[in-house]
């Protein structure tokens, strides 16, 4: 088993460091990019075991969203609740919704606030709602933009 960990926690690293490097999180006020590439607790680790071959797909998944929530909505009160939806929705587009919910659960686990946590879990749950109602990645903007089915947290997140 710790074998197994050491491999995961080194191929989770591996494939975060360019996003690292990219500059994800350069901007001021916004501590939860941080969360985003941190190490996995360890209910998010013990999924991964059963799933190690998602892994790769799941950390691209991951930035990509950090990366958009950034390119979109920057330090604004859009960013957090975007990263969320998209995630969950890319997430549930490349896995199902079962993997979707149980990967994103296990990562509000440890959310800062009781508020941030549920916040983070409707939005994810939106994600998936769209991505199951046959929503493009491109209506998600305007969909998170809108307010359907998501809640904007006041800024900073």
């Amino acid at each position: 088993m710790k074998k197994i960990l050491f491999i995961l926690l080194l191929t989770w690293s591996i494939l975060y460091c360019p996003a690292l490097e990219s500059g994800a999180f350069e901007y001021p006020g916004m501590f939860h990019a941080a969360r985003a590439f941190s190490i996995p607790n360890v209910t998010e680790i013990k999924i991964m075991v059963r799933n190690m071959p998602k892994i790769p797909e799941l950390a691209f998944l991951s930035w990509y969203s950090l990366s958009e929530a950034k390119k979109h909505y920057e330090c604004t009160a859009y960013y957090d609740a975007y990263k969320h939806v998209l995630w969950s929705y890319l997430l549930t587009k490349a896995f199902g919704a079962e993997f979707s919910r149980a990967i994103t659960d296990a990562h509000e686990i440890n959310e800062d606030s009781v508020s941030d946590y549920f916040i983070d879990r409707t939005n994810c749950a939106a994600g998936r709602a769209f991505a199951e109602s046959g929503y493009r990645e491109n209506d998600l903007l305007a969909l998170v933009r809108e307010g359907k089915e998501v809640v904007i947290a006041p800024y900073p997140a």
